[in-house]
């Protein structure tokens, strides 16, 4: 009896576990002056080196933008502290349609080098594809991918819980899973970041959270602004 409580207790929870997005501590809401690059001291540029990622990210009329010049990927990741290995980011994505490529990355190890290593939900809303990604020494390397459109103000959410690798998409009727897969390669808490590759694409209320197992984490679903 004991037994099939638990079990119905567990099948009755997650669904709040792993639609939770909402509750992800509120890390930046970019209003603010326009700066950057980086977009404040809470990040710092570059988040696999900049070679890979020559261009910076700003604060561009109270959300996150990317550099005109010079060209390229720009990115950047969280310094302020890290991660997991359970972690939940996500950000809004008020411009999506010209947005090139967009990155949400989690578990990043050696962050700001040629060396980085981590997980990344990659979305390339004008195409429409999104792929599940894993970054080894600064190269991505797809793992899985579908074809997801995305809207002018959706919400974007990378999961990395355990070896699950999930990507959702809130297009305004709440969370949907949208491509999920499992690796176990790197296992460890990290860095979150943010990579653009178009200065089109604005995003904005930059959110991440440790994920307790029971579904919340050290910041709950209070909101904080540190930057």
């Amino acid at each position: 009896m004991h037994a099939l409580a638990y079990l119905l207790a567990a099948v009755l929870l997650w669904p709040c576990y792993a639609h939770a997005f909402d509750t992800a501590t509120l890390r930046d809401d970019f209003n603010r002056a326009n700066e950057g690059p980086p977009p404040s001291s809470s990040w710092t540029t570059a988040v696999r080196g900049a070679t890979l990622d020559p261009s910076g990210l700003i604060v561009s009329t109270n959300t996150l933008g990317k550099t005109n010049s010079p060209t390229g990927n720009g990115s950047a990741f969280w310094n302020v502290e890290t991660f997991g290995p359970d972690t939940w980011v996500t950000a809004d994505c008020p411009d999506c349609t010209t947005a090139g490529i967009i990155i949400l990355f989690v578990r990043l190890q050696s962050a700001g080098t040629s060396g980085a290593d981590g997980y990344a939900c990659r979305w390339s809303p004008d195409t429409p594809l999104l792929f599940i990604q894993r970054l080894d020494n600064g190269t991505l390397t797809t793992l899985a991918s579908n074809s997801t459109d995305v809207n002018d103000g959706a919400k974007l959410g990378c999961e990395v819980i355990g070896s699950n690798i999930k990507a959702w998409v809130d297009t305004g009727s709440g969370w949907t899973e949208a491509l999920s897969t499992i690796d176990t390669t790197y296992t460890a808490a990290g860095h979150v970041g943010v990579l653009m590759s178009a200065n089109t694409a604005f995003l904005d209320n930059f959110g991440a959270h440790t994920v307790s197992a029971g579904g919340g984490g050290g910041g709950g679903a209070i909101l904080r602004r540190r930057n």
